[in-house]
């Protein structure tokens, strides 16, 4: 059978609709209480699904949607993990995409943790990695800004300092055992300027 949760809805003008909350409990000295949201199992076919979402609006911004995990005072702060399912045939895969608009897409940011500490502190590390491969090709990485009536820009640089020395760059390919290594090619095209219609005469 099916379980419904739902708030109430006002139709009042400048009124809000009802809040649901899901909590798990609180502890003083061991672990808080784990709040679980699981969709159904299916032995033929397919798995349930579970879909987060803010709400839609006509006339003003749409709902956020917020993923987080706890801080801490003393000690490091939860994790924040998102995969995707395993399968004998191919890996689920995980979509990051922001909204697209008549006027401006929305944008995507992602960024690595700030240090604020006064011994030594070192800020979070950014990593984007393509999946290994046993006996076939590891999985490709690309970053490109999409076409356009004008392409979108594309800056890569490391950080300035205020004390010591800025940060490097590095841009390699791989090392092979048996054969070549990777080609590095770094390219400006031609522009390719449309000639100027023949001009026809009678």
């Amino acid at each position: 059978g099916d379980a419904s949760m739902q708030a109430g809805s006002t139709l009042g003008s400048n009124m809000d609709g009802g809040d649901i909350f899901i909590v798990s409990g609180s502890s003083l000295t061991g672990t808080g209480g784990q709040a679980r949201i699981d969709a159904g199992s299916s032995e033929s076919g397919s798995g349930g699904s579970i879909a987060i979402g803010g709400g839609s609006s006509l006339v003003q911004q749409g709902g956020d949607a917020s993923l987080g995990s706890g801080s801490s005072q003393i000690d490091s702060g939860g994790d924040t993990i998102v995969t995707s399912g395993s399968g004998p045939i191919s890996g689920g895969s995980i979509t990051l995409e922001s909204g697209s608009s008549v006027n401006k897409g929305g944008s995507l940011s992602l960024f690595a943790g700030n240090a604020v500490g006064e011994r030594d502190p070192l800020g979070g590390s950014v990593l984007i990695q393509s999946g290994s491969s046993t006996d076939s090709h590891s999985g490709s990485v690309v970053i490109e800004s999409k076409p356009g009536g004008k392409s979108g820009l594309m800056s890569m640089g490391t950080g300035t300092s205020a004390s010591g020395t800025s940060g490097s760059m590095a841009i390699s390919t791989g090392s092979s055992s048996s054969e070549s290594s990777g080609s590095m090619v770094l390219s400006a095209p031609k522009a390719v300027v449309p000639s100027p219609p023949s001009s026809v005469t009678a």
